[in-house]
């Protein structure tokens, strides 16, 4: 089950719970960036029609005892690292979302899950005095849109699986990731303005109206969501390099060497159970010129042949210039678990994933140089 955590009103909760007199009151927070339009507001503020974004004036003119508050953001990160401490305990599997936000996948059967949730939310209040909400369900999605419903009560919602899509029929569209404001701006004018009405709409339409999107529309109106969590650690990335004894353009050692060091990174990843989603090149050349190129990863894979056609592409880029090259860098990131099923990019085959754990395990006994795959020979 995968687990999500917010504190309800995480702004002015956190405000009223430095300043206790302010509760019940109605008062507005200011960012630092914005500071003449609202970016918070309490539950008595929302009563008296004051609303996120509507300027300041405009906000006091609707109520003359409007308290007006700046953003205390070195609290809030103090009080977000609260709750990342207290989560942690729970699972190793976490994704860091917004300020006083997280999903946690518990690897548990339904009932443990609830058991851990109540757990969980008492720790919450006994360590940092505020409300908060948890939803438990199959994915992020469904998890996400039962905090929301439990957000009113300060209690736990759970969504056990078979039930998602019944779940999200009374939501509003905005609860889908891949609705965007112009999706639901399209489909309001198709009359549909929650999920269930939605969930009506053939996947062929959706794909006339939305392209691929549509697809994805498809799926998440029925409660399917694909998305892994994208854990948060300490270590966000894996990096090697290589530096040469001289200087080179010669571009099958350039390649040889960054398959080496692919092939490195890549052992890394799967010793940690983890799918890499975007690669970095570097390189300083001759001149002492920097150079540094990203790309996407397609999926999250822990395979060389996955992560190769993007880290082709981007020393393809640095080879352009022509000039000789004296060091090249790689590294890898934004990980997911390698647990999270079809989520997952997998290796060609079985077959294939066979071969790679035995290389693994005879580089890490005899030396990469013992052996190697051939692209790895300059």
């Amino acid at each position: 089950m995968i687990l999500h955590i917010e504190l309800c009103r995480f702004f002015t909760a956190c405000i009223e719970n430095r300043i206790p007199d302010l509760r019940g009151r109605p008062f507005v927070v200011v960012s630092h960036i914005n500071g003449d339009r609202v970016w918070a507001l309490s539950p008595a503020a929302s009563r008296l029609e004051i609303y996120r974004s509507m300027p300041v004036r405009e906000a006091q003119r609707r109520a003359r005892t409007l308290a007006v508050l700046p953003a205390d953001m070195q609290h809030y990160h103090a009080v977000h690292q609260q709750l990342t401490e207290v989560v942690s305990g729970y699972s190793p599997i976490i994704e860091d979302g917004r300020f006083g936000q997280f999903y946690l996948d518990l690897l548990q059967q339904p009932q443990q899950a609830h058991n851990t949730a109540s757990r969980l939310l008492q720790e919450v209040h006994e360590r940092l005095a505020l409300p908060a909400a948890i939803g438990l369900g199959s994915n992020k999605l469904v998890s996400r849109a039962a905090a929301q419903k439990a957000a009113g009560q300060h209690g736990i919602v759970q969504v056990l699986p078979g039930n998602e899509a019944d779940f999200l029929t009374p939501f509003r569209l905005r609860i889908l990731p891949h609705v965007d404001r112009r999706i639901a701006e399209a489909l309001r004018a198709l009359n549909i303005f929650r999920v269930g009405e939605l969930r009506n709409m053939p996947e062929n339409h959706l794909q006339e109206l939305f392209g691929k999107t549509g697809k994805w529309l498809f799926l998440e109106a029925r409660g399917q969501d694909f998305r892994p969590l994208v854990m948060a650690q300490a270590q966000q990335h894996l990096q090697e390099g290589w530096h040469f004894a001289s200087a080179t353009n010669d571009f099958g050692k350039l390649s040889a060497a960054c398959n080496t060091l692919l092939n490195r990174l890549a052992r890394q990843l799967r010793k940690r159970g983890v799918g890499a989603h975007h690669l970095t090149l570097t390189a300083i050349y001759g001149d002492g010129k920097y150079f540094s190129r990203s790309r996407t990863v397609h999926g999250y894979s822990d395979a060389e042949e996955r992560l190769a056609p993007a880290l082709q592409a981007v020393l393809e880029s640095a080879v352009a210039r022509r000039l000789a090259i004296k060091y090249l860098g790689i590294s890898l990131s934004k990980f997911v678990t390698t647990r999270q099923g079809e989520l997952f990019e997998q290796v060609a085959s079985s077959k294939r994933r066979q071969l790679t754990t035995a290389l693994d395990r005879l580089q890490d006994r005899y030396g990469e140089r013992a052996v190697s795959w051939g692209r790895q020979l300059g």
